[in-house]
């Protein structure tokens, strides 16, 4: 699973964007899952569908 993957599929069910930004944010918390997942690539990648209308950005 890639980065580009994970993107796409929030775009296309935008309901659940709220929520991979949450684990996203939660996993790179974590200190010995921090290390593998980028969080802050995911977090940055998911706001660019502000960008897009995909996402509110008051929610985010």
């Amino acid at each position: 699973m890639t980065i580009h993957s994970v993107v796409r599929y929030v775009s296309e069910h935008s309901d659940l964007a709220y929520g991979t930004l949450f684990l996203a944010a939660f996993l790179e918390a974590v200190p010995v899952l921090g290390t593998f997942i980028p969080g802050s690539t995911i977090i940055l990648s998911l706001s660019a569908l502000i960008a897009t209308g995909d996402l509110n950005p008051v929610v985010v």
